[in-house]
């Protein structure tokens, strides 16, 4: 009884060409999923659990925001318009459309937000933040264990959602390690692009300007785009190179590397690789928004289990160029069932002569 491996049969050992491919990536999500779906499905309940502390304080903000909107609409009601001279025409009267440009570019048009919207959103943005490194990126860590097990035929259990806190040294020092990489050149990115349209817009509303000088604005600013560009590439290639970063200081086989070490490998295992992981980040992005827009109700079920089988078995496939003698995983019998090749039961052949081995 002959099994079809995940990856192409005549696909050479792992210690010299990787077995990672967009089908094969597929294919053992698929197994997965079909092994472990409710395994992943709680998983996915847990994140959702997650995600609503967070959002009280942003719910109060915006409570905030609407009852400031609320009182400038009464004091614009009871009270006569009143323009600031002094803050449309500047100081010197020469820099008020310049102003007017920029916070025209910058700013909403609604009412400037009181010192309690302020407070909440400086509150939101900080808990938001402790509670990502606290409890969603050790949990997201241990639902990846949790996919990886199963993609290896292991049965996962209660404490793998909680291997992530045994390991959070780790994947802090790796995330931060990963935004230390990434975050500069994305500013950077983000800082040029900001200038180019502050060179656009500004020019533009003052008059007196020549134009040439308007001209040479616009020309300054596009130069500033084109540059911005290349930029912001450079940093998605990177954050790309690195998206698996995580994944070593979680995965059994890896024997627990550190921050520095599993920087190096994800570096490592990506490499040759970026268009694929493109392609398969942006079928996890279709995957996020259509489940979503049905009611959000699918994104639980079907969205979020497949994303974590997706990033699961990309992982998987990728690290045998590091980990060679890695455990098995996986894969679809001729009778359509999953499992691992060394665990199935022989077909029987009468013309042999000695009994088939039906041991486990």
């Amino acid at each position: 009884m002959s099994l079809t491996p995940i990856a192409a049969s005549s696909m050479p050992a792992p210690s010299t060409a990787p077995a990672f491919s967009l089908s094969a990536t597929i294919e053992l999500a698929k197994g997965i999923v079909s092994r472990g779906f409710t395994a992943l499905l709680l998983c996915s309940l847990a994140v959702l659990v997650a995600q609503v502390p967070p959002q009280f304080l942003a719910i109060a903000q915006a409570i905030s925001a609407q009852a400031d909107l609320a009182e400038s609409k009464q004091t614009a009601a009871t009270q006569p318009a009143e323009v600031d001279a002094a803050g449309e025409s500047g100081s010197d009267g020469t820099n008020g459309p310049l102003r007017t440009a920029i916070r025209k570019a910058l700013m909403s048009d609604g009412p400037d937000p009181s010192g309690r919207t302020i407070a909440l959103g400086f509150l939101s943005n900080c808990f938001s933040i402790v509670w990502a490194f606290l409890v969603q990126l050790p949990l997201t860590a241990g639902i990846f264990l949790i996919a990886i097990r199963i993609a290896r035929g292991e049965s996962p259990g209660v404490q793998d959602i909680l291997h992530g806190y045994r390991r959070l040294p780790a994947q802090w020092g790796a995330g931060i390690l990963q935004y230390l990489a990434t975050l500069p050149i994305y500013a950077a990115a983000a800082g040029l692009a900001l200038i180019a349209l502050m060179l656009f817009v500004s020019p533009q509303t003052l008059a007196e300007t020549a134009p040439a000088v308007k001209a040479g604005a616009a020309l300054i600013g596009l130069a500033l785009l084109v540059l911005a560009l290349p930029v912001f590439i450079v940093a998605t290639w990177l954050a790309i190179r690195l998206t698996f970063c995580l994944f070593p200081g979680i995965d059994p086989a890896m024997g627990g590397c550190g921050p520095v070490d599993a920087v190096g490998t994800a570096w490592r295992i990506s490499k040759g690789h970026v268009l694929e992981l493109i392609v398969l980040f942006l079928l996890v992005f279709v995957i996020a928004v259509v489940t979503v827009m049905c009611c959000g109700i699918p994104f639980i079920i079907i969205g979020l289990p497949t994303i974590f089988a997706l990033f699961a078995a990309t992982w998987l496939l990728l690290m045998r160029r590091e980990c060679p003698s890695a455990p098995e995983l996986i894969m679809r019998g001729p009778d359509g069932s999953w499992g691992l090749a060394s665990r199935r039961v022989p077909a029987f052949d009468p013309s042999a002569t000695a009994p088939p081995d039906f041991r486990a």
